[in-house]
């Protein structure tokens, strides 16, 4: 890919910050994504590429990986140099991020300038970003492997693409994609109900908008946070950007 080819990609977050706004959202599974973490239409494309990503729809809500996340890396919020040159049809992101320690099949390089010997290793996207001017070994594949590059407890030097000081996620009410969640099989947060308010709120509400409340847990899988006492703070303070 052309260096400038990259600048049509960019981030929701880039324009909005962490203003939410109605937005066509994403899934990936390749990723480990929390329940209500969702990512913008063009780090669907770019941070995500060769993932397994599925269109959500269109509602209220920031982008989790310009926001930050300890799942996934956003390059097009952290500028990388080398990002360009895995193709969109491939993997960018650190292998690490998703197995940890777990040994799965993938191709896999070996530096020799950083000291790494058979039995060592890192994936891909790190060789190209982490490791640039560095001596090489050819690419291969391992049926059992996992990155030392990200992983933060080996001897070699700090992987540059794996998330660091990442912000608490933006509070959103479970509400803002409860209608989409049968439909994709998303993941549905934990339910609470406040004995003050005598409602049913989403786990979001009860650390936010029902703080110091006497809470409970609940099977509900309705947030009725907004027609509480409270009125839902965290949806009354919204102005949508778009």
């Amino acid at each position: 890919m052309d260096p400038k080819d990259v600048e049509k990609y960019i981030c929701s977050c880039h324009y909005y910050g962490d203003q939410p706004i109605t937005q066509k959202m994403y899934i990936c599974k390749t990723c480990n994504m929390d329940a209500g973490a969702f990512i913008c239409d063009h780090c669907s494309k770019f941070c995500h590429s060769g993932h397994v990503l599925e269109e959500v729809g269109v509602f209220l809500s920031v982008c989790s990986c310009g926001h930050g996340s300890n799942n996934y890396f956003c390059f097009l919020q952290n500028k990388v140099p080398e990002m360009e040159k895995i193709p969109l049809d491939q993997n960018r992101q650190c292998t690490f991020l998703r197995t940890g320690r777990h040994f799965i099949p993938q191709d896999i390089v070996l530096c020799s300038t950083c000291g790494m010997v058979p039995g060592d290793c890192m994936c891909v996207p790190c060789s190209v970003m982490c490791h640039l001017g560095h001596e090489l070994g050819h690419r291969g594949h391992s049926d059992s492997a996992y990155c030392d590059c990200g992983d933060s407890s080996s001897s070699f030097p700090d992987c540059h693409i794996i998330p660091t000081n990442i912000p608490p996620p933006i509070p959103l009410c479970y509400n803002t994609y409860s209608s989409f969640v049968d439909e994709h099989h998303l993941k549905a947060p934990e339910f609470k109900h406040c004995q003050n308010c005598d409602v049913d709120v989403c786990i979001v509400c009860a650390e936010h908008c029902h703080k110091n409340h006497e809470l409970i847990d609940s099977n509900s899988s309705k947030c009725d946070c907004a027609s509480s006492e409270v009125k839902c703070p965290i949806m009354a303070s919204i102005e949508p950007a778009a």
